[in-house]
């Protein structure tokens, strides 16, 4: 019966196989749901693919902790679309960076000339996050997993700034930082599991210089996949409960 019991565990769990590393997503959550709710912080942007899929412990482990409370905003934000003409004219390369990362990383190729101004990429914000910008001075939790050379979180956190947020900034791992932007939040100071994708990769949509949130993935194979990391990281908070 128990090898029943874990030969169906294992059909289970084809993304997350491993029970450690299925803890530390539902710990990932509790600790991201502790420090919104000890602050007041009514949202939530999960920056990037490698992040976007911690919502979902977010919001699973929120409704066991806080039951009685309304859980925050989520809200979603792709790096690429920030990008600007200004920030290129000013001598940045990440444009070369973009491409070569495209090639590798199932991306989008683009075409310089499909990079915005910053007043299209700040009237984009505004018309996709109406809620987020209701309020001046509205805190905010800005989570990815990991920061390296801020290349990515950088443009969106001066964005966000700059039209009255008021932001603070939370990572997974803070292995590997190259630059000065200040954290707020880190749920860990060694090497986790799984690196800078705790929780896979989202796959439903892809990074394009002309959207703030990203274009969606119409390819079935990536939709199955992400629908498949969706319900194993739900699957893993409800087994952590049961099992306590």
């Amino acid at each position: 019966m128990d090898n029943l019991v874990e030969q169906e565990q294992k059909e289970e769990y084809l993304i997350f196989p491993d029970k450690e590393d299925r803890h530390q997503i539902v710990e990932i959550g509790r600790k991201i749901d502790e420090y919104v709710h000890d602050r007041g912080i009514q949202d939530i942007i999960f920056v990037d693919r490698s992040a976007r899929p911690g919502y979902i412990t977010v919001l699973e482990n929120w409704r066991r902790m806080y039951p009685t409370e309304t859980p925050p905003n989520i809200f979603f934000m792709s790096p690429k679309g920030f990008r600007s003409l200004e920030e290129i004219e000013n001598g940045s390369r990440v444009h070369i960076k973009d491409n070569v990362n495209a090639s590798n990383k199932d991306d989008l190729p683009e075409s310089r000339m499909n990079i915005r101004s910053r007043s299209e990429v700040k009237a984009d914000l505004l018309k996709t996050y109406p809620i987020l910008f209701g309020n001046i001075g509205r805190h905010v939790l800005l989570f990815d997993t990991c920061i390296h050379s801020g290349d990515s979180i950088k443009p969106i956190l001066e964005f966000l700034t700059e039209l009255g947020l008021d932001v603070r900034v939370g990572i997974v791992s803070s292995e590997k930082i190259y630059t000065n932007i200040y954290v707020d939040l880190k749920i860990n100071d060694g090497t986790l599991s799984g690196g800078c994708n705790p929780f896979d990769k989202d796959r439903l949509v892809q990074k394009s210089y002309e959207s703030v949130h990203g274009l969606k993935n119409e390819k079935a194979s990536q939709i199955l996949k992400s629908n498949q990391i969706r319900q194993e990281i739900r699957h893993a908070v409800s087994d952590y409960y049961e099992q306590r």
